[in-house]
């Protein structure tokens, strides 16, 4: 089997990074950003000093206002802690790091979208600043040596929700080039057949990190982290597939280079790794929920679940048709519906839309009132004709402000294996009215849901 490197190791490589050598001196090694991945994209969630000595716990003051600490950045500090991991939020009673965890002031997605590391003007990840960390009082290690008060800069930064991914080139047709995201847990050692996470990313797979990875699908949004993280690893141990893609963004037309590529890259996974092809679920967001109803269609044993978002069943048909192109071919409206139908009944699978999507506001549907948007009307048309579908909409729509699974318990039970398609209430999808991915994936009971489907 290829050795695959992760993003961490070809971040090093990149920017020419090792930790600096300890010297048999005791003293603050290194300082490095941290970051996460939340529900409006990556961001940076403290600092780890790494020291050459352990600390107890009580090495420094604890109060109010973190007087031992300070630093050039303009994010208040939440919390300063000794750690044995480095990881945020993982204190101990001893350790070789300090961790400095920032405040998370992003209840507001504005306020969010003022700190997040992607451009939007660039389409990139940039490298973050520099912050430097003040430390303003000795540091007694557990041997009784003294760290004098000085200040350090970070020189590197790492995101544990990213890094975990291995990174690796994949292959090339013309000027585009699909590069493989792949995660493969620690307890995988290919004994036991394992459940397998498809990813289709949207036009984000094109965006490039600060050393030009084409990270974009991981650090822009959760949808694709999310199930890589410990929380969901712990109870479901996956393997999780994504990609990054060069060469400009294309629509998702049928039968292109990028659907079959995809399946190509499926397939190497598949005869790779010891798969349990009874549980191969694909995920998806915006244009990337094309391409993935694309391979749904045309290979109806792939996959056992799935999980769409913000696309429906029209847009997503005038996407096939190049909309954008004057050359573009009419979308056939009973078209779309047939489509539907087969594709809903095929498998089991969650549809999610904002109600006012923007790519759900041309509808050629009968629409009583002018309430409805395209996803809406699709399935309302469906139901009529008698196809099996649960539909939350109307008074059913769910709040994307609310993560908790109580809205997910209620729609699943009320489905009863149904497909299910779930809107969400105007103004509650932030920061605009396309974006529910975040509100989706990030609810414990959908993803759960997903993992409970089996073939056979």
């Amino acid at each position: 089997m290829e050795e695959l490197k992760t993003i961490a190791q070809l971040n090093d490589e990149l920017t020419g990074y090792s930790c600096p050598a300890d010297d048999g001196t005791a003293k603050i090694l290194d300082a490095c950003i941290i970051t996460k991945v939340g529900r409006y994209g990556e961001y940076i969630a403290g600092i780890r000093l790494t020291l050459t000595r352990r600390l107890f716990c009580d090495a420094f003051r604890y109060d109010s206002t973190f007087r031992a600490f300070s630093t050039s950045s303009d994010r208040k500090i939440h919390a300063v802690y000794v750690s044995a991991s480095g990881r945020i939020g993982d204190a101990s009673p001893s350790g070789k790091y300090i961790v400095i965890e920032f405040s998370d002031p992003f209840d507001d997605p504005i306020e969010y979208a003022n700190h997040v590391t992607y451009r939007e003007a660039t389409r990139t990840r940039e490298a973050s600043l520099p912050i430097t960390v003040y430390i303003h009082q000795p540091l007694e290690t557990c041997g009784h040596e003294v760290i004098a008060p000085r200040s350090i800069t970070t020189t590197h930064e790492e995101c544990p929700d990213i890094d975990r991914f291995t990174y690796s080139f994949f292959e090339k047709e013309g000027a585009v080039e699909i590069y493989r995201i792949l995660y493969v847990p620690e307890c995988y050692d290919g004994t036991a057949p394992i459940p397998l996470i498809v990813h289709f990313p949207s036009g984000d797979a094109a965006a490039v990190n600060q050393n030009g990875l084409y990270t974009g699908a991981l650090y822009r949004h959760p949808d694709a982290t999310i199930w890589a993280s410990d929380e969901v690893q712990k109870e479901h141990p996956a393997i999780v597939l994504s990609a990054g893609r060069a060469g400009g963004f294309k629509l998702p037309t049928r039968g292109t280079y990028y659907e079959a590529a995809y399946v190509r890259m499926i397939n190497d996974v598949l005869n790779t790794y010891n798969i349990d092809r009874t549980r191969i679920y694909s995920v998806s967001l915006a244009a990337g929920t094309v391409n993935q109803w694309n391979v749904a269609e045309d290979y109806p044993d792939l996959f056992t679940a799935f999980i769409s978002t913000t696309v429906s069943p029209f847009s997503a048909e005038q996407m096939r048709n190049d909309w954008r192109s004057p050359n573009a071919k009419p979308t056939d409206p009973e078209k779309v519906l047939a489509d539907t139908a087969k594709l809903i009944s095929n498998q089991p699978c969650w549809l999610f839309c904002g109600q006012r999507d923007p790519l759900g506001r041309e509808n050629p549907y009968p629409n009583p009132g002018g309430q409805k948007n395209a996803m809406a009307s699709v399935f309302t048309i469906l139901q009529e004709r008698g196809v099996a579908v649960d539909l939350a909409d109307e008074e059913k729509m769910w709040n994307g402000l609310i993560e908790g699974s109580e809205q997910a318990e209620a729609q699943i039970q009320r489905a009863a294996g149904k497909p299910m398609v779930t809107l969400f209430q105007p103004n509650t999808i932030l920061p605009n009215g396309h974006a529910c991915w975040s509100s989706v994936y990030l609810n414990k009971r959908v993803r759960d849901w997903l993992f409970e489907q089996k073939k056979g």
